[in-house]
């Protein structure tokens, strides 16, 4: 292949993976670039090098190609307590605040390792939290680790290690927290890997912050060392959705210096600001517009006052619902343009600023499906999780034969660790509408953390036969945005055991 065409294929390559995965291949990048294609051929089953990339470049690279190469595209290097610095500002200073905060009516804390890798570092906070926690089991943990490697996910969800992961550990460490299991290898103990849960999600893709894969309504995000492998317009709508998924006082830890400092703009810096720690202090910032290959997404689940009849139509055909018949107090116009408004703001994150437009409308006797929906859902993202219920309830007294206040007040009340209940709300949405696909999925997942492995293959399947239905670009209702396409890959993988 002559050098010029290489060039090209190249180039187009590096085009084509910055809009799918993020990551930025600059031309000096372009060799590395060439090495991942020539070692990952084989396993994307091709005969050379040149084969693989010319059909990489002729036609869309699938999601299955994506995850392969990302394999080979980014970097497995981590291991236990890295960034002794790092560490012990979270030990010393970000979780002793947040669980300052959280302590008392609803003891709740939710962290988010973005780009985990092998796992070391979620299972490193989770070490942090038990030794900061006497009272652990009086809490709601969630500690979610993801990556677009699935070999990476893999691995973190066996916890099994060797040496090389514990080059920067306490001493004391594989004793406390692991149990040998062979020649140089450690495993985690069951009730530390307990606390961390590990799925797929690619950082380039507009599917967060969302309830579907638990990545709204954190008091900490962790992403180090893996924006500075994205393109910059990527980096900026990374930190606008991290913005968005943290609450009020949520922090987010970077690598030191990974991030130009005009994209932290929405978060406030602080004395640790080197070390990489920003925190939420305000309302939040809208997303930034950006080129045609990164379309702007608007969440699909925030539907305020719409309600979806007991029977749907089909789903190339589902029509905008149609807001509730205006009540006593408040007219109509008055609270469609409240929601209105408020909905804009709850997707610029600015969380406090959309409640307050609300507040008003809801002190009435009467208050609209439409005003109490929405401040379920904007309290829920904000994790004032008792307050979010309240609506739910009003809203369920106005409103209660809508299955998506039924299923909003499921989701909530899993998060409140309820899961009785929240199957008791999931199975009466989908009595008012048995093709609800989100209602399917969740009790599959319901089932699956209560070790019910007949009902949660039932439910998946259900969700999956109903997915049929939908074209795989379609959004999925309640869903924040999430496509058909997407959950099915998800209910394959869970169906299988991946």
């Amino acid at each position: 292949m002559a050098i010029h065409a290489l060039d090209v294929r190249l180039a187009e390559l590096a085009r084509r993976l910055t809009a799918q995965m993020g990551l930025g291949f600059p031309v000096q990048r372009w060799p590395d670039l060439e090495r991942a294609v020539n070692a990952a051929a084989p396993e994307l089953g091709f005969a050379d090098a040149q084969e693989c990339l010319e059909t990489l470049v002729r036609a869309p690279v699938t999601r299955r190609q994506i995850e392969i190469l990302a394999g080979y595209l980014t970097i497995g290097e981590t291991y236990f307590f890295r960034d002794k610095a790092g560490f012990q500002y979270l030990q010393e200073h970000v979780l002793p605040e947040l669980i300052r905060a959280h302590r008392g009516a609803e003891q709740r804390l939710r962290i988010w390792c973005a780009g985990c890798c092998t796992g070391e570092e979620p299972y490193s906070l989770a070490i942090v939290l038990r030794q900061l926690l006497p009272d652990l089991d009086q809490w709601q943990l969630s500690i979610l680790g993801t990556d677009i490697n699935r070999s990476f996910l893999r691995k973190a969800a066996a916890g099994v290690y060797s040496v090389w992961s514990f080059r920067a550990a306490p001493p004391a460490l594989k004793r406390t927290s692991f149990t040998p299991v062979g020649a140089g290898k450690w495993q985690l103990r069951p009730e530390i890997r307990r606390m961390v849960t590990f799925g797929y999600l690619n950082l380039a893709e507009d599917v967060y912050p969302a309830l579907l894969n638990g990545t709204n309504a954190l008091d900490l995000i962790v992403c180090r060392n893996v924006l500075m492998y994205f393109a910059a317009p990527q980096v900026a709508l990374t930190i606008a959705r991290f913005t968005r998924a943290l609450v009020d006082g949520g922090w987010l830890m970077l690598g030191a210096a990974e991030v130009p400092a005009a994209f932290l703009a929405p978060l406030s810096r602080t004395r640790q600001q080197a070390a990489g720690f920003y925190q939420k202090k305000g309302g939040g910032t809208a997303e930034p517009q950006r080129s045609g290959a990164l379309p702007v997404r608007r969440p699909a689940g925030l539907h305020g006052g719409r309600s979806i009849s007991a029977r749907w139509p089909a789903p190339a055909q589902m029509p905008p619902v149609a807001a509730e018949r205006p009540r006593a107090v408040a007219g109509a116009a008055a609270v469609e343009t409240a929601c209105t408004a408020a909905r804009v703001l709850y997707e610029q994150g600015q969380y406090g600023a959309a409640a307050a437009t609300l507040s008003p409308l809801a002190a009435g006797p009467r208050p609209a499906a439409a005003v109490l929906g929405l401040l379920a859902r904007i309290h829920a993202n904000q994790g004032a999780l008792g307050a979010a219920l309240a609506y739910c309830t009003q809203v369920l007294e106005a409103d209660k034969l809508n299955p998506v206040w039924h299923y909003l007040s499921a989701t909530i009340l899993q998060e409140q660790g309820q899961p009785a209940a929240a199957a008791a709300a999931l199975q009466r949405a989908l009595y008012l509408a048995p093709d609800f696909v989100l209602a399917h999925f969740a009790l599959g997942n319901l089932c699956r953390q209560q070790g019910d492995g007949p009902g949660t293959r039932r439910h998946l399947l259900n969700a999956r036969a109903l997915l049929e239905r939908y074209r795989p670009e379609d959004p999925l209702p309640e869903s924040d945005g999430i496509l058909a396409g997407r959950l099915a890959e998800i209910i394959e993988a869970l169906t299988l055991g991946g």
